[in-house]
């Protein structure tokens, strides 16, 4: 059992900053969903959840105005960590507001 939910998701990303509590992009292999999170900077327990509107996110970063900028490569994976079906791939670029996990610009 442990070593199937070890499997369901990947960390794909994360920002550390003095000044503010650690987000993160996840990926879940089993569905291909992604999502930001934020997390405690003191003991990591994970304070929000949102979606990054994409699947295969890559790394993340916070532009000058404060907003997290994702890059979703939007090429689907096999359970094996593979890319499959490279046709159909829908690659974005996604800010959201950290506060609230809202989209704020898609392209």
């Amino acid at each position: 059992m442990h070593a199937l939910r070890a499997n369901c998701a990947r960390q794909i990303g994360i920002v550390v900053d003095q000044h503010r509590d650690p987000l993160e992009t996840l990926s879940h292999r089993h569905h291909g969903a992604c999502e930001g999170s934020v997390r405690d900077r003191r003991t990591l327990q994970k304070l929000d959840e949102w979606d990054t509107h994409g699947i295969d996110p890559h790394p993340l970063a916070l532009d000058a105005a404060g907003p997290l900028i994702v890059a979703n490569g939007g090429a689907p994976r096999t359970l094996a960590d593979q890319k499959y079906d490279l046709q159909h791939m829908e690659s974005s670029l996604v800010r959201l507001d950290t506060a609230s996990g809202s989209l704020l610009e898609f392209g």
